[in-house]
């Protein structure tokens, strides 16, 4: 799936399915990767990963993704975020979102 800000990508890895995320998450891409988030939850067995580590900006639209997707994940499907960006990484400590997605660094 490809938009002009924003490329997404379900892959398997060896750790389960996972979304890939490049690019610009923001008010014109954010259907687009709720979208693909919410196809990536229903793939995997459990949990969802989510590879943001290619993620060049992102806006509330882009937390409003995924705090959703995480509110609406069944409970044996979370989702899991991976190396996010220094971006990404910014945006969840200026929200104190830090704490509340799972977060694993490679």
């Amino acid at each position: 799936m490809s938009d002009t800000s924003l490329d997404c990508e379900r892959v398997d890895r060896p750790v389960g399915r996972t979304l890939i995320v490049r690019g610009e998450i923001d008010l014109a891409s954010a259907p687009a990767f709720r979208s693909q988030l919410a196809a990536v939850l229903a793939e995997a067995r459990s949990p969802g990963y989510v590879d943001l580590a290619g993620v060049t900006f992102m806006d509330s639209s882009a937390i409003a993704a995924l705090v959703e997707a995480d509110l609406n994940a069944a409970p044996d499907k979370a989702i899991v975020l991976v190396d996010p960006s220094p971006v990404c990484d910014l945006v969840f400590k200026a929200l104190g979102l830090a704490e509340r997605f799972d977060i694993v660094r490679s």
